[in-house]
């Protein structure tokens, strides 16, 4: 039934069902259990032949209501005005897989309350909204990658040495991008405390009372609110570091009222907004806290869940045993992706105990964030490795007691047992974007033009691309792509024995990034006849229906060129229609004519001392310049390397500034 939010999916599931005069806790879970079955299966749109007013399944459907709304969204596709949904297909807009509202500040109460309940997400009017959509449209499609990926992608947002920073700003809007770019510098993740708004802490989820009203006065003041923040991280260059939303109970060191109610209600508010990881209190009893992990899990699957849990009472002795059992509770049944147990400390060895029993919980893989709070738990935030809450200068104070700032946190680690490492990158624009990256995370390794892979102190390398891996273990998507690019030191290697080294690629997965975002056209033509436009063959033909390349490519590898499927040849079959070109080599006269001729221009020579391209394509196609492509391809390798997500902000600026420094040169 209602795809709406926290509490007030009671409301539209009684319209629908005709059920009245139940009492609100037997009502939620009436509701709950009409309401999973029907979530746990996609429905595709059903349209009468009379309207036909949605969009295909594929696409959000995005639904506005008020002038702001729909100026915002101008040149969006799947956009319906909110009174023909009211009028025509409220009940179609509800079975959308992907449905998103976005309603002007001004728009009829009644109105934009009636699209809530009708609708899953929410985004606000403005500049941004148009963005916003598409990343949430991304969100939503993620539980499709499957279950192997998703658990990857966990991974890389809790690697080792990753940090998250909690806002805690009455406003979010007063988040700025200079502040938000030294924030990204530092952490990994930004923690939205939303129990301590303004808007919230003035409500009813504060002070106590009807949770699920208080829930819908205020979603709206925050999804404007997490939209200003959305839009003040694109502008500082760190827009696609993730938010995790928190609603914190005072018994849990928060300020919303003691009731799973209260708690829950306004998580919902995160999950409508879109946030790639909402936290979710595991102290409460399990029929709410299963119900709810239940609904939020089947409704919004893209969202990362975070089970978390806080004994902050300095007399309550938290021992190995109880640390674990405690842990087993955030794991939300299985449901959560990642467990946070924080617990007062009276001395140092809580420290060593609390970490023990991370160790010593079988979580399923999950990542396990256990501090202990105050001075005495310092030691816990040392050696935690995997997204330890910091504090940050700019903030003026630490959120919690016994938070130290990242800096500090890994001059420590690198004390205790973080050991330095040579990396070997041959091209001074990658060589300057994994330097910024190590230094900015805080890891004392060295990168530099030539490496001795004997070397003892050995990390890994970026080559260029080689189909010459004699001495390496080659990975499945190398073997591939026919290209290595990539040296990886194996998990397994350790100091007794020799060191195995693992050739990948990492530009093909790091194109399918780039532009598996983009609108592309049906026809891709790669340009390039060595070993440099094997990584991009193999990403489009993923990517597109076809691909075609230049003539001599593969010529001199027959074994390689049917596993792409044989790509014909440019020269064989020209393209017809609207085509996506790929630079990855020399362009002859007839080359240099159809890149003209496309409607999106990637630049994959991966040098931006390369000649310019014709003037022509990057005036009137769009263009992934060899920047652009370098940047995804630093954040791959360093993905690699580090088991992390790495830090885009600062790998930027470096490659930024090698192109900067080489257009001075050239002048």
């Amino acid at each position: 039934m209602g795809r709406s939010f926290g509490t007030t999916v009671v409301l539209l599931a009684v319209r629908a069902s005709g059920v009245s005069n139940v009492s609100p806790r037997g009502l939620k879970w009436f509701v709950r259990g009409r309401s999973m079955s029907a979530a746990a299966t996609t429905v595709s749109p059903r349209y009468s032949e009379k309207t036909k007013v949605l969009p295909r399944s594929e696409e959000a459907c995005v639904v506005v209501v008020g002038k702001d709304a729909v100026a915002s969204v101008a040149g969006v596709t799947g956009v319906v005005e909110g009174s023909r949904v009211l009028a025509e297909s409220a009940n179609q807009v509800r079975e959308h897989p992907i449905s998103i509202l976005c309603a002007s500040e001004d728009a009829d109460e009644g109105v934009v309350e009636a699209l809530r309940d009708a609708t899953s997400y929410e985004v606000a009017p403005g500049p941004e909204a148009a963005a916003e959509i598409r990343r949430i449209e991304a969100l939503a499609r993620r539980p499709g990658l499957g279950q192997a990926i998703r658990k990857s992608e966990v991974r890389l947002d809790f690697g080792d040495d990753t940090f998250f920073l909690s806002l805690t700003y009455e406003d979010l809007s007063l988040a700025t991008p200079e502040t938000l770019r030294e924030f990204a510098k530092e952490v990994d993740m930004l923690e939205i405390r939303a129990d301590l708004l303004e808007c919230v802490q003035a409500s009813a989820l504060a002070g106590g009372g009807d949770a699920a009203a208080a829930a819908r006065d205020v979603c709206g003041s925050v999804v404007r609110q997490v939209g200003a923040l959305r839009a003040a991280m694109r502008a500082a260059g760190c827009g696609d570091m993730p938010l995790l939303f928190t609603a914190r109970s005072k018994n849990q060191c928060g300020a919303l009222a003691d009731s799973p109610e209260a708690v829950y209600a306004l998580a919902a508010v995160g999950l409508r907004a879109g946030v790639e990881w909402l936290d979710v209190e595991a102290n409460w009893p399990a029929l709410d806290k299963h119900g709810f992990v239940e609904w939020a899990s089947s409704r919004y699957p893209g969202t990362r869940l975070l089970g978390s849990q806080h004994v902050v009472d300095a007399d309550h002795d938290v021992g190995p045993k109880t640390a674990v059992r405690l842990l087993h509770a955030c794991a939300l049944g299985g449901r959560a992706d990642a467990v946070k147990l924080v617990v007062a400390a009276r001395d140092e060895r809580d420290s060593i105990a609390v970490r023990s029993a991370a160790s010593e919980a079988d979580l399923d893989d999950a990542p396990c964030v256990a501090i202990c709070l105050g001075d005495a738990g310092r030691l816990s935030r040392v050696l935690n490795r995997v997204m330890t809450p910091v504090t940050h200068r700019l903030l003026g104070g630490a959120a919690a007691p016994g938070q130290l700032d990242a800096k500090t946190l890994m001059a420590l680690r690198r004390q205790l047992f973080v050991s330095r490492k040579v990396f070997g990158v041959a091209s001074p624009a990658l060589a300057k974007a994994h330097a910024a990256a190590f230094d900015r995370v805080g890891l004392p390794h060295v990168v530099q033009e030539v490496v001795d892979p004997n070397d003892e102190a050995f990390g890994g390398a970026a080559l260029e691309p080689t189909r010459d891996w004699a001495d390496l273990v080659v990975s499945d998507k190398a073997a591939a792509v026919g290209a290595v690019d990539t040296i990886v030191l194996a998990d397994d290697q350790s100091r007794r024995s020799p060191k195995t080294r693992r050739g990948d690629n990492a530009l093909a997965p790091a194109l399918e990034r780039a532009l598996g975002a983009r609108r592309l056209p049906p026809t891709a033509i790669v340009f390039g006849a060595d070993s440099r436009a094997y990584a991009p063959v193999y990403a489009l033909s993923n990517l597109v229906p076809t691909v075609l390349v230049d003539p001599g490519l593969y010529r001199d590898d027959d074994d390689h060129r049917p596993r792409l499927g044989i790509p014909r040849s440019r020269d064989d079959d020209p393209p017809e229609g609207p085509f996506l070109a790929v630079v990855a080599g020399d362009l002859d006269a007839s080359g240099a004519d159809l890149v003209a001729r496309a409607d999106l221009v990637v630049d994959a020579r991966l040098d931006p001392r390369a000649p310019p391209l014709p003037a022509t394509a990057t005036a009137t196609a769009g263009l992934l310049d060899a920047t652009a492509v370098l940047l995804e391809l630093a954040d791959e390798q360093q993905r690699l390397w580090t088991s992390r997500r790495p830090p885009r902000v600062v790998m930027a600026e470096a490659i930024l500034l090698d192109a900067a420094t080489i257009q001075c040169d050239a002048h």
